[in-house]
């Protein structure tokens, strides 16, 4: 199992409950039997200054498919403007053919959770925002 992997597992909790305005998301897999809780470390810095940018909006390239995988496949447009309603961190904890539990954590609420947290890291139980089980 792969951050892929949960991120097509979320499209498609995503697909059966779509939002009704723009939202921007950061994925972070936490395997539980590599480790017990989810790192703040995980998500970079550039990562958070995106996901604050996208709720004021900034401008988007997509690269073409080709340049990242090597296959050829149509891409919907060349450049997109995001402007979001909402910005989350998701870490989606997984525990190989037991569970998959994607945590809705709002980008403002992550940030003030890593610095005032007593620890570097945070286990899925301490963590009182929306859950998703995918």
């Amino acid at each position: 199992m792969n951050e892929a992997n949960v991120t097509r597992d979320f499209k498609h909790w995503l697909e059966k409950n779509k939002p009704t305005t723009t939202n921007c998301y950061e994925f972070k897999l936490v395997k539980l039997d590599k480790t017990k809780s989810f790192a703040f470390s995980q998500v970079a810095e550039h990562q958070i200054e995106y996901l604050m940018a996208s709720l004021e909006g900034f401008w988007f390239k997509i690269p073409d498919q080709s340049a990242i995988n090597g296959f050829s496949s149509p891409k919907p447009f060349d450049t997109i403007w995001i402007k979001a309603t909402n910005s989350w961190v998701i870490p989606i904890f997984y525990q190989p053919r037991k569970f998959k539990t994607a945590v809705l954590i709002p980008i403002f609420e992550f940030i003030k959770l890593r610095s005032e947290w007593k620890r570097k890291s945070i286990h899925l139980g301490e963590l009182n925002f929306e859950k998703v089980e995918l």
